[in-house]
């Protein structure tokens, strides 16, 4: 996970991509919240799963199109979800760790 400066915002808050089958998805934290806010953005990797997103304000794909957004996203890093960019379960199936080859 990367964080990148936004051009053109207003405000001195990252936005964070993520590679989701080596396609970059951007996370934009809530316009609303600061770093000091309890509902801050967070993205945490779940072991042998998918990125866990809350408090999301907008997520884009790397052709910067809108992506639905909830209070809590699972993102897939298995590259098998049949929900791409979502997590669909699949990487239990597929066995999908966190170990490299």
């Amino acid at each position: 996970m990367n964080w990148v400066s936004p051009r053109g915002r207003g405000d001195k808050r990252g936005v964070a991509f993520v590679a989701v089958h080596g396609r970059a998805i951007f996370v934009y934290p809530h316009k609303e919240l600061t770093m000091s806010d309890e509902k801050q953005t967070v993205i945490q990797v779940k072991k042998n799963g998918p990125y866990v997103v809350t408090n999301v304000w907008k997520l884009t794909n790397s052709k910067g199109e809108s992506l639905r957004t909830e209070e809590v996203m699972l993102l897939c890093r298995c590259g098998h979800s049949t929900t791409k960019p979502f997590c669909s379960g699949a990487h239990k199936e597929f066995g999908f760790t966190d170990e490299k080859n």
